[in-house]
């Protein structure tokens, strides 16, 4: 009920960000809940499990801060924001940059997760983050195409997904 709620009010407030990132998250944390339900897992995660939840729930919503707030084209170039480790912008490239700055670390955070286990999860979620920022670098590189920034956001729910499933198998 909630999400329908902030769905209608999000559209009737003509998609402001803030509306619309509350949405995505709340979408997020009911697709999790979703999947907590199919698996019949108990939530009870390790410190890890929670930081690795909370660093891609983080990247999606920034992700979807940067997009909605137009801060999409701030940081040109790849995996530089418009040539400079700290970008000297507004704060739309400090946005942008901070987002790819979570993707990064979501990128070594898995790759060590990956390394570390034999397990296929981990080794699957950072094939997916390796997709996302394939896709992400593409996008930018490309000038923002369309059909590049769905792919981006499925991806992202994609990796948002498994990160929940995995961690809960990880119990």
């Amino acid at each position: 009920m909630l999400q329908v709620a902030l769905g209608a009010i999000t559209v009737k407030l003509a998609l402001p960000p803030w509306t619309v990132i509350l949405h995505l998250g709340t979408a997020m944390l009911l697709l999790a809940t979703l999947l907590v339900a199919v698996t019949g897992s108990s939530p009870g995660l390790r410190p890890g499990s929670v930081m690795l939840l909370l660093l891609t729930f983080a990247t999606v919503l920034l992700g979807a801060l940067t997009a909605n707030l137009g801060a999409a084209t701030a940081c040109l170039g790849f995996p530089l924001c418009n040539g400079q480790l700290l970008p000297a912008g507004n704060y739309t490239q400090h946005i942008h940059w901070t987002h790819r700055l979570l993707a990064y670390t979501l990128f070594a955070a898995t790759l060590w997760w990956a390394q570390r286990t034999r397990r296929r999860g981990p080794a699957i979620i950072f094939a997916l983050v390796m997709l996302q920022l394939t896709l992400g670098a593409t996008m930018v590189l490309l000038g923002l195409p369309p059909i590049l920034q769905a792919a981006h956001v499925a991806v992202g729910a994609g990796v948002w997904s498994a990160v929940v499933l995995a961690t809960l198998r990880e119990r």
